[in-house]
């Protein structure tokens, strides 16, 4: 009656809810970034 999409975001909103409840959370993703070697020194440098 009100659309699919009410259906889908209650759903999430119980399941989100569910989640602080019990103490889940979903970490954000981390991303490292090693460098083995630089060639900074022999960048062009501005007059």
């Amino acid at each position: 009656m009100n659309g699919r999409a009410n259906v889908i975001s209650e759903l999430l909103i119980n399941i989100w809810e569910k989640f602080h409840e019990h103490g889940i959370e979903i970490p954000y993703p981390q991303r490292d970034l090693h460098i083995r070697s630089s060639d900074v020194g022999n960048l062009p440098t501005e007059p």
